[in-house]
């Protein structure tokens, strides 16, 4: 009877201890805030915080008025501490820039799609960036924000030309 019982502190002391989460995952810190180009707010960009210190960056997509909020594992879960450098990119949809497929540009896309085909350059058929290009690239964007255990973490981005 007492091995039974010790037996089962056991199993329920080792279900307690290896039932503590995720220890693989750092600590992450809320962060959000709000993209501006030409004082406007962006909707659909995509907003990465990047730090050698991180296994992986932090993204979030932002919202009719510019808001996002940071994901890293699990939505909104936030950023490591410490330096980042951010990219924000957004692209215009395949062949519109509002985003919907017209018989007239489904049309422009099978003429490229088929010059192509016949040796005609890729490159026609890159996204356009909506936003400079220089703020997708973690080289040229030029912004850095450092994510804090203590303080709020809400950001501005004010992009310009």
């Amino acid at each position: 009877m007492t091995r039974v019982l010790v037996g089962s502190m056991v199993l329920v002391t080792a279900c307690l201890i290896g039932c503590g989460g995720d220890s693989s995952k750092p600590d992450l810190f809320a962060v959000d805030g709000v993209v501006n180009f030409k004082g406007a707010p962006v909707e659909g960009a995509t907003v990465t915080f990047s730090s050698a210190a991180a296994a992986r960056s932090a993204t979030g997509m932002t919202d009719s008025s510019g808001n996002f909020r940071l994901t890293s594992y699990d939505t909104n879960d936030g950023a490591i501490v410490g330096e980042h450098i951010i990219t924000i990119s957004k692209s215009a949809s395949a062949g519109s820039a509002s985003g919907v497929m017209t018989q007239e540009n489904a049309k422009e896309m099978m003429s490229k799609n088929i010059g192509m085909m016949s040796g005609g350059k890729t490159s026609e058929m890159k996204p356009e960036s909506v936003l400079p290009v220089k703020y997708a690239d973690a080289k040229t964007s030029g912004e850095k924000r450092t994510v804090s255990a203590t303080e709020g973490n809400s950001f501005k981005f004010e992009l310009t030309e």
